[in-house]
């Protein structure tokens, strides 16, 4: 979308050398943005299919605008109308069931692998008994961390 909209902005005629370099500018952060959004995306992350969805959304809805513009070229509004189009599709492909089915997965995993860090870290960082002793008072004191069956008694002995 980034590199269609450069086109769009190049293919205006007109422009001073300092606007193509703003429209050449902002076009790179829109690319990065996209770009750090597809990532985030791939993991998973559904608040940036909202994000998205929103930006398509306003891509859609300002196309007849820029379709009804005398002042604009006919290249530019091939190129909006072409943008509107991906951004369609990029909006339909992603609130399909497949892909609902993906990021619900993804959080999923999320928060097993969540879990587990937790687990870990409290395993390997318990409270202090004066502490676990207020939160838990009729269980038995804690074994000092360390490695499972470190500090089990030996067998047969």
């Amino acid at each position: 979308m980034a590199v269609l909209l450069c086109v769009g902005i190049f293919s205006t005629p007109g422009g001073t050398a300092s606007d193509y370099a703003i429209a050449l500018v902002f076009a790179l952060a829109l690319a990065a943005l996209i770009g750090f959004g597809c990532w985030k995306l791939r993991a998973g992350a559904n608040g940036w299919r909202v994000f998205f969805t929103i930006l398509s959304a306003i891509t859609v809805a300002t196309l007849p605008f820029t379709l009804v513009d005398h002042s604009q070229t006919v290249a530019y509004k091939t190129v909006s109308a072409l943008i509107a189009a991906l951004a369609i599709a990029g909006l339909v492909f992603s609130w399909l069931p497949t892909s609902n089915r993906y990021f619900h997965h993804a959080a999923e995993h999320r928060r097993a692998v969540n879990a587990q860090r937790y687990a870990e870290f409290v395993r390997d960082n318990p409270p202090p008994e004066s502490v676990r002793w207020k939160m838990h008072p009729n269980q038995p004191p804690m074994p000092p961390p360390g490695p499972p069956g470190q500090n089990q008694p030996p067998h047969g002995g």
